[in-house]
């Protein structure tokens, strides 16, 4: 097959003339449509985006005040409520001021009556009571009732703990120590044989024992080694009566002034 060269040139020839036509009144107007759509498509899509930012900063600036008006009303309500809160206090204690005002000359009054009551009663009957026991036991004394004062004080002494005893022995390490043993009835020589080795036994003692008498405090007995004191007398037992009234009357003032709250 033979090529004509010359219709073949001719083809390209129209060839180069169409592509110039397409290319001057069409290919370049279709490129600039396009060129100007893309610029006003990146010119919207940069106006959404800055749209985009400002209503976010438009929201964060929202938010950014409805924290604060939250934090102004919490903090608002706080003062409130620290302001009622004051103000209940001192409306409080104004009234507890004014209570414990009223309940304090209440209970000086109440003092007082009862410092009476205990000036006539237990300086006065109790005294009374114990002098009375006092000069009967004086009265009944005998070598029975002597020898009883003596078994009852060496019972009181045996039933002394250990750690008693040891604390008495440390009182006692000085070299001017002694035992003093005082009765108020002159002791029988058994009686005081009997509690002086008592004495050396449970308290290891091989010094002076000091014996005297004296009923000044009532019938009984005592011990003192260093500092300590084992004693059994009949006064106990009248503390013990006045020490029972006085509760008895605490009882009672007790319950007056709870109805009186």
């Amino acid at each position: 097959m033979e090529i004509d060269l010359f219709t073949f040139a001719a083809q390209v020839v129209n060839f180069l003339i169409l592509v110039l036509l397409l290319k001057r009144f069409l290919f370049d107007r279709v490129a600039a449509v396009m060129d100007e759509r893309a610029k006003r498509t990146n010119e919207a899509l940069a106006a959404a985006e800055t749209a985009r930012k400002k209503a976010e900063a438009e929201a964060s600036s929202a938010r950014a005040l409805r924290a604060e008006i939250e934090a102004d009303r919490d903090r608002i309500l706080s003062e409130a409520r620290e302001l009622a809160a004051a103000r209940l206090r001192v409306a409080f204690e104004e009234a507890r001021a004014s209570g414990e005002e009223e309940r304090r000359a209440w209970r000086a009054d109440l003092a007082a009556r009862k410092e009476g009551f205990y000036a006539s009663l237990g300086e006065g009957t109790v005294a009374w009571l114990g002098e009375l026991a006092r000069k009967a036991l004086v009265d009944l004394a005998d070598e029975d009732l002597e020898s009883r004062v003596v078994k009852v004080f060496v019972a009181r002494f045996e039933a002394l703990d250990d750690e008693a005893i040891r604390n008495m022995r440390s009182s006692m390490e000085s070299d001017d120590s002694k035992i003093t043993i005082t009765s108020s009835f002159a002791m029988r020589d058994g009686d005081q044989v009997e509690i002086g080795e008592l004495a050396r036994r449970r308290l290891s003692w091989t010094g002076v024992i000091d014996y005297q008498v004296d009923s000044g405090e009532g019938v009984g007995l005592a011990l003192v080694a260093g500092g300590f004191k084992v004693a059994w007398r009949v006064s106990e037992y009248l503390r013990d009566v006045d020490a029972r009234i006085r509760a008895a009357f605490e009882s009672a003032t007790g319950n007056e002034e709870a109805g009186h709250g």
